[in-house]
């Protein structure tokens, strides 16, 4: 793990794997989870097979957590993860060990670690091998780009290409971008194909290592557009914040 530099909350986070930022500051800690209970902020519970809906904190101490009991809740005794966005509209997630169950309340150990997944404005999500991509520019097809990540906002591209596609040129502009994603051996869906009609190339670096051109694209997106990749952004976002809980 690496330190973040600086002073204050600032300083009290450090990288962990992947896209998670983590805290075991108890003050960082009791502040997150007071902002979630004085204004009853939603929280939802996630297990391997299970996803609450929205629920609440309802209490905590020193000890223990209390979480509003959700009404399908199926009674489960192994670790849980408690996962809810911040005020920035980040995911957080507490994994807690339940201990004791009342007719309205789940009672937890008071978690010591809080993890944050990212703090970008669109979460990006790096995706499986074999994700292709394809768009037009200028009546030109370029296709089988490998997908390297995508968010709401854009796509990171790798194509087998030897030379600039935009160089120089002021007009940015392409068209008719198709992308198929590869789904994982975790994963309930299939391959997800999602189509924007526009975008735009803001970065163009060739790799020399690996003799490929990389491609930062930025949508332009009309709201069916937008709709269907948040669905699929914030499906994988609890896909990957289930991982590593246990059955």
């Amino acid at each position: 793990m690496v330190a973040n530099k600086g002073t204050g909350e600032a300083g009290l986070w450090v990288l962990g794997e992947g896209d998670n930022e983590i805290t075991k500051s108890p003050k960082v800690i009791k502040k997150s989870l007071a902002r979630l209970k004085a204004k009853r902020g939603f929280v939802v519970l996630l297990h391997k097979g299970y996803q609450s809906g929205n629920t609440i904190i309802v209490g905590f101490d020193e000890k223990y957590l209390y979480i509003d009991k959700p009404l399908d809740w199926p009674g489960l005794s192994s670790k849980i993860r408690m996962v809810f966005k911040d005020e920035a509209k980040v995911w957080n997630h507490f994994t807690i060990k339940v201990v004791g169950v009342s007719k309205d309340t789940l009672k937890t150990i008071f978690p010591t670690k809080l993890f944050r997944l990212q703090r970008r404005a669109n979460f990006r999500l790096n995706v499986l091998c074999g994700s292709r991509a394809g768009f037009s520019r200028n009546g030109d097809a370029y296709r089988n780009a490998e997908i390297i990540n995508i968010s709401a906002g854009g796509v990171l591209l790798s194509l087998d290409h030897k030379g600039p596609i935009i160089g120089d040129h002021s007009d940015d502009l392409i068209q008719d971008i198709t992308m198929k994603i590869v789904a994982g051996v975790d994963e309930t869906s299939q391959d997800k194909l999602l189509t924007v009609a526009k975008g735009r190339v803001v970065r163009e670096v060739f790799d020399q290592e690996n003799r490929r051109l990389l491609l930062g694209i930025e949508f332009f997106v009309n709201a069916k557009e937008e709709k269907a990749l948040l669905k699929y952004i914030r499906h994988r976002e609890l896909d990957i914040l289930r991982k590593g809980i246990a059955e």
